[in-house]
């Protein structure tokens, strides 16, 4: 009889674990699939943010173009239209980026 109790026992304290173990289980695949949605949603912002870069890029490189006219263009002026072309994208000006350098050194 005590063996029987014993296997029993042993028996509800399995389907316990395993139920358990099922709750579990579909616990994690719920977070991976939210994990996964937000991670499609990241990417898709980013790749908005990206594009919406790009096209300001173009927009101030052909601003400055645009303002140049048919002058001839020096290097050290197409190495100012680059430069602050890359600080508008980087979301700084040039004279942040000095003062950074600057403090940094």
């Amino acid at each position: 009889q005590e063996f029987a109790d014993v296997r029993d026992s042993a028996l509800k304290q399995d389907v316990r674990i395993q139920t358990s173990l099922e709750i579990l289980e579909e616990e994690l695949n719920a977070k991976n699939d939210q994990l996964k949605q937000q991670q499609v949603q990241d990417s898709n912002t980013l790749r908005n943010q990206m594009q919406t870069l790009q096209n300001e890029m173009v927009q101030t490189l052909n601003s400055k173009i645009a303002e140049l006219g048919y002058d001839k263009l020096s290097r050290d002026d197409a190495a100012n239209i680059l430069m602050e072309a890359a600080m508008a994208m980087k979301g700084t000006s040039i004279d942040q980026q000095l003062s950074l350098s600057h403090i940094s050194n």
